[in-house]
């Protein structure tokens, strides 16, 4: 199915604007999903010498976009940016936003 017809067919089953646009990104890019959010965690990690605290919104950030990525592909996503699902899922569960 040609890239155009499979983008439009996703805008008929996920009519809301975010869901839309993510797997239009997920089908489009040549980069693996979240890595954006991955640098930018590692780059905070150097910056404050592997203090995790001091990176936190970075980390929440790329596991987020992680299970973004796992909601829209049930689960079959696959980005080298990203833990396993599981792993994604209990991170998500084990620290609520406050």
């Amino acid at each position: 199915m040609p890239e155009k017809v499979r983008v439009q067919a996703i805008n008929l089953w996920f009519p809301y604007v975010g869901v839309r646009s993510f797997l239009t990104n997920l089908l489009q890019d040549s980069e693996p999903y979240c890595q954006a959010e991955a640098c930018s965690l590692q780059n905070c990690l150097n910056k404050n010498t592997y203090s995790p605290d001091k990176c936190d919104r970075h980390l929440r950030n790329l596991y987020e976009c992680c299970q973004r990525m796992y909601d829209a592909t049930s689960g079959k996503g696959e980005s080298t940016a990203c833990p396993m699902p599981q792993v994604v899922a209990r991170w998500i569960k084990d620290h609520p936003r406050k």
